[in-house]
């Protein structure tokens, strides 16, 4: 079994938030305020191979490990966390997603939005929205 581990939180105070948490071949998805029970899903291989080559190609090995804009209230936070071999990678966001856009700038973060995609691919379902 290898050691692989992700945390994907993404959400805001009015929505709330949803997390997916994978170890083990298993994702487990959860919402915060929902009152609708955790999901688990069983993650394929090769969905977790795919996965992690999408995690590459986007660059998240390389985002910074804060984006935050103090100028917004009440936006939407986000943070990740991968393991993966000897790699491990954590990121918070705060009204910012990399690369450096805020939501003022009222822009899509293409990179943040393919990490979306590929969560969403992962556990075989549009669980994000973005």
């Amino acid at each position: 079994m290898n050691n692989d581990k992700i945390e994907f939180s993404y959400g805001g105070f009015f929505d709330g938030y949803k997390t997916i948490r994978y170890t083990n071949g298993t994702a487990v998805l959860s919402k915060l305020y929902s009152l609708v029970d955790d999901q688990v899903k069983v993650v394929s291989e090769d969905s977790l191979e795919a996965f992690w080559q999408q995690i590459e190609s986007i660059g998240v090995w390389d985002w910074q490990d804060k984006y935050e804009d103090p100028n917004v209230l009440d936006g939407e936070q986000w943070n990740l966390t991968l393991v993966h071999g000897e790699r491990e990678k954590k990121v918070y966001g705060s009204n910012m997603f990399p690369p450096d856009i805020t939501i003022m700038d009222n822009r899509k973060s293409d990179p943040f939005h393919q990490l979306c995609r590929a969560v969403n691919t992962l556990v075989g379902r549009k669980y994000f929205n973005y």
